[in-house]
């Protein structure tokens, strides 16, 4: 589930694609990606579209991006989805702007309670309140974040990179206090520059995230290979629990694997990392 794509919700072509993509879960957007004069056509051409589509065992899990809550056109997209007779072919939305926990309770109280929500962090209230967002209410699935938004919140260009750690420290423990699952990180905006999307999805993945929001299609084997295990990882992993499932058969609770001391904390460690692969 490390790759996430958004895919604008008058759009019914990219939509297809999208889901053919190798994506592991698709947005369908009804909030950025779709203009003010064209928000109700989308929200019926995507229900046409859910309604129409198969759904086999394969199939990537589809989310929409609803609007920040309390907003007119957040109160639209719930009305819309209360009405939807195909609540089987979505998984769940996800909440822009959530910037308090009662955005997320608000949101699940008019959703059907099969649905999880992923709120997206993007303001400066939302992150000074994230770890409150991600223990709100047990729909949440785990987190995510913006930074173009948040940069406009923020009156900046551009974030520095000293805030974007900054962020993504707080959404990985906020994510880890409540039981989320890790958070997923912001979308790179330049979809031809595949070497720093690459670099940047790596840096989210060693600071703890477990994957990153896509805007195209061409973003997403770059993603998902960026947050899976390398080869020098996995053999390391390997050499580990063949070392110390040895060492505990002889009675021991440590070894030493390429000169570096081995215990139960590094073996749950490389026993998670081979699980991922």
């Amino acid at each position: 589930m490390h790759a996430w794509l958004f895919v604008p919700g008058n759009q019914p072509h990219r939509m297809a694609k999208a889901l053919a993509s190798g994506a592991d879960v698709v947005i369908i957007d009804w909030e950025d990606a779709v203009a003010p004069d064209a928000k109700v056509q989308a929200r019926a051409i995507t229900l046409d579209f859910l309604r129409s589509r198969p759904v086999p065992p394969a199939s990537a899990p589809v989310y929409i991006r609803v609007h920040a809550a309390g907003s007119a056109e957040w109160d639209a997209d719930l009305a819309t989805l209360a009405e939807a007779s195909s609540p089987r072919k979505l998984a769940g939305v996800v909440l822009a702007k959530a910037s308090r926990p009662e955005d997320v309770r608000d949101t699940a109280a008019r959703l059907s309670e099969a649905l999880s929500i992923v709120p997206i962090i993007e303001t400066a209230a939302g992150v000074e309140r994230v770890a409150e967002i991600a223990a709100a209410h047990p729909a949440v699935a785990r987190l995510a974040w913006g930074a173009l938004d948040l940069a406009l919140d923020l009156g900046l260009l551009t974030l520095p990179q000293e805030l974007v750690t900054h962020v993504r420290c707080r959404m990985v423990m906020a994510s880890r206090a409540a039981g989320l699952a890790p958070p997923l990180d912001a979308v790179f905006p330049d979809v031809r520059d595949e070497a720093r999307l690459a670099a940047e999805a790596g840096a989210a993945r060693r600071m703890g995230l477990g994957g990153k929001l896509a805007i195209h299609p061409r973003q997403v084997p770059v993603i998902r290979s960026a947050f899976a295990p390398t080869e020098e990882e996995r053999q390391w992993a390997s050499r580990v629990c063949t070392a110390y499932e040895a060492a505990l058969r002889e009675g021991k609770g440590a070894v030493q694997v390429d000169g570096r001391m081995v215990d139960r904390p590094v073996y749950e460690m490389a026993r998670r990392l081979l699980r991922e692969d």
